[in-house]
């Protein structure tokens, strides 16, 4: 397998920008349709229900997988075709909270206008 870095198919660090929100520093993208490597993300049914219903309990709607990673293996076939199969790893799934906005609908003091 070859090292993950060689998988890098885009880097920037003039990202575009977008006005009211935190400064992005860097963007990578690891893979993709740019890549050659023939690359595969499988994600379970239980494991989209699972995030879907996590997203659902947050007011905006989406989820926060903490400490994110990807797990790279490695396949062989009968043929000597090689090929990766990726999936995420997390260290848990918890919905997104709304900086203006509490879990239960209220309005937070540092966004009331004064």
């Amino acid at each position: 397998m070859t090292d993950p870095r060689d998988r890098l198919t885009r880097s920037t660090s003039r990202p575009l920008q977008l006005p009211g929100r935190d400064r992005v520093v860097a963007e990578s993208v690891l893979g993709g349709p740019s890549s050659t490597v023939d690359a595969r993300l499988i994600l379970s049914r239980s494991d989209l229900e699972q995030l879907l219903d996590v997203a659902k309990s947050s007011l905006t709607g989406r989820v926060v997988l903490r400490r994110p990673g990807l797990r790279v293996r490695l396949f062989e076939a009968p043929n000597g075709h090689r090929y990766e199969v990726w999936s995420f790893v997390a260290a848990d799934a918890v919905a997104e909270q709304n900086p203006i906005f509490g879990a239960d609908g209220s309005i937070s003091l540092l966004a009331r206008p004064s």
